[in-house]
């Protein structure tokens, strides 16, 4: 499989250059006096001089684990100073400035909105970064991100290969799914990335042009990962090619045991870059290893046969070793996604013949080429064209709808039963390209049974997804465990970065409201800039030092957030509350900060607008 359906850690090939190791400070979720202490208890315990604690253990290092980790490093999103062309959503939105997103109660945020993804968050970020992109519009971020210096937190990024993930171990001529600007990470234009490289190197422009629409080469999209950790200055963060052996809890004593304690996750490993094993602590552990690890089987007699395989790139392996050619048997492909279709134009382009066996009938409504647009994929509505005829149309290609693969055979056999018969047929290799899914393989059995949607013991984002709280990603089973991604439906870059916002923003306002009467700094108070400060762009201030009418945050009367009868009424007597002190602006606003969230934001046309 390929294009923009992963994200992962298992980018197979070693990188040419040493990973910075530098440790990162922690700057928002400090541990305290008391799990500092449990820390070097536990490193006694263990006699390790490698055990080392973390506030968050991302495991992977795709997409998703480097938008995280972005977030993490003290990048906050905010809502910039355009209106979004929905109208609810601008107003919860103008009403909490200058808050950033990971202060504020995404459930509210969230409410009404409707997108291509399951995740309301993944909606909510994919609503506010791709305006309306499914109707072919390209508008700019409705986000801006701001760094906080000091409000870094100390986590690290484990990864079998380089930065990028599975996008490192794909087939690297493909062209993605998705249109190129739908890949790009947060402060990084994929465009003008593209751009300043070409102008680097003398090459061809390396996107795939149809119409106004581009898609992007995965090796392209897997360099630009790879090159954002670096220059988004995130290197210290991320240990690569680290393998994880094993993810555990762990009692550092018996006082973690009590329910108002945090208790800890003990993550083990090796590097095969150093040959070193690592151990850490750590009360976060997020899983953002993708589902691409492991191919899925069919589960058939001699399907572990040498000439049984399993991934595209295997295919165009034995192509380069000349051990297939246009006077080999035919080649049988099973599966009928966009892996198999992959391998089909592979195939064709190097003159081999194909007999193309997949379960499904070509009519059926879930198959992937109906869902996709014909002008911007014409190469895989070629291959379900082929799919439709009677093998007799398209020479060298014999397909054979509604059959399921029963048996292999040594010397190159394969029993097929279709709805009428059974065929046997005479094949060199056969590719069995149904799926993957995610390696988790570092959880016993009774940890992944207790993490998915169905007592399965293994995870599958299609069939078996792990379960989590719908706007902080933590596994409703498993406290201190999180998971985005493809781990729980979210396929595309566009989608995923969601999660991410999602986790931050959980973990930030728990550790603002954790401690709030023993002198710890209030987060969301500590964001807002003296009254007359004259940053505009960052904080929704105007420049003569006065509030804006419509964005600025104001002193209420009633409930947090504000209604929008309290707006009204403050703007009639705005004046007043402006004049206040900052320290009473700041006090007031932390008392209301405490008041329960309000589920429904109240404003005039908000029903009207959730009825449409």
């Amino acid at each position: 499989m390929r294009g923009d359906i992963f994200d992962g850690h298992e980018g197979k090939r070693k990188a040419n250059g040493r990973r910075g190791r530098e440790e990162g400070e922690g700057g928002m979720w400090v541990p305290n006096q008391s799990t500092s202490s449990a820390n070097n208890d536990k490193q006694s315990k263990s006699g390790s001089r490698e055990t080392e604690y973390k506030e968050i253990v991302i495991v992977g290092n795709g997409p998703s684990a480097i938008c995280l980790s972005y977030i993490l490093a003290g990048n906050w999103p905010y809502y910039g100073d355009s209106i979004h062309p929905i109208e609810f959503l601008h107003h919860r939105l103008a009403s909490h400035l200058p808050l950033s997103l990971l202060e504020q109660d995404l459930e509210v945020l969230c409410e009404g909105l409707e997108g291509r993804s399951n995740n309301p968050v993944s909606v909510l970020f994919d609503t506010l970064n791709h305006v309306d992109a499914d109707l072919g519009v390209e508008m700019p971020s409705f986000l801006q991100w701001k760094l906080h210096h000091g409000r870094d937190v100390d986590h690290v990024v484990l990864g079998r290969g380089p930065p990028g993930g599975a996008w490192q171990s794909m087939e690297q001529s493909a062209l993605t799914l998705s249109l190129s600007h739908w890949m790009e990470l947060p402060s990084l234009s994929y465009k003008e990335w593209q751009q300043r490289r070409l102008r680097q190197v003398v090459r061809s422009p390396s996107v795939h042009v149809i119409g106004k629409q581009y898609r992007a080469l995965v090796a392209d999209v897997a360099q630009y990962y790879q090159e954002y950790v670096r220059l988004q200055q995130l290197e210290r963060y991320f240990r690569n090619h680290a393998v994880v052996t094993s993810v555990c809890r762990v009692e550092l004593d018996e006082s973690s045991l009590s329910s108002d304690k945090p208790r800890y996750w003990e993550v083990r490993g090796y590097s095969t870059w150093e040959q070193t094993p690592f151990c850490y602590v750590t009360p976060n552990v997020v899983l953002a290893t993708g589902v691409s690890d492991m191919p899925n089987r069919l589960q058939v007699s001699g399907e572990d046969l040498p000439f049984v395989l399993h991934s595209l790139s295997q295919l165009e392996q034995l192509v380069a070793e000349k051990k297939l050619g246009w006077r080999s048997d035919p080649i049988m492909i099973v599966g009928a996604g966009l892996t198999a279709a992959d391998a089909i134009i592979s195939a064709r382009f190097y003159g081999l013949a194909v007999v193309h066996v997949f379960r499904r009938d070509f009519e059926d409504p879930d198959l992937i080429f109906k869902k996709l647009p014909e002008n911007m994929y014409p190469e895989y509505h070629k291959v379900y064209r082929m799919m439709k005829s009677d093998g007799g149309e398209y020479r060298g290609y014999r397909p054979y709808a509604r059959h399921r693969l029963q048996e292999i055979v040594d010397g190159g056999k394969v029993r097929v039963d279709g709805p009428n018969a059974s065929v046997v047929v005479k094949v060199s290799y056969v590719f069995v390209l149904i799926g993957s899914r995610a390696d988790l393989s570092f959880l016993d059995l009774d940890s992944q049974a207790r993490l998915g949607s169905n007592p399965l013991p293994l995870i599958d984002s299609k069939q078996n997804a792990i379960v989590v709280d719908a706007y902080s990603y933590e596994s409703i089973h498993e406290k201190g465990l999180f998971a985005l991604g493809p781990l729980v439906g979210d396929n595309f870059v566009r989608f995923l970065q969601g999660g991410a916002l999602a986790i931050a923003n959980h973990l930030n306002r728990r550790q603002a409201t954790s401690n709030p009467e023993n002198g710890e700094t209030d987060l969301y108070a500590e964001s807002l800039p003296p009254i007359g400060c004259s940053d505009r762009q960052s904080t929704g201030y105007s420049p003569n030092g006065t509030a804006q009418s419509s964005n600025a945050r104001r002193v209420w009367d009633g409930g947090w957030p504000p209604t929008y009868e309290d707006r009204e009424q403050s703007e009639m007597d705005g004046k007043e509350s402006l004049d206040s002190t900052e320290e009473e602006v700041l006090r007031t606003l932390k008392l209301k900060l405490k008041k329960p969230r309000m589920r429904r934001f109240s404003h005039p046309n908000c029903d009207k607008l959730h009825s449409v």
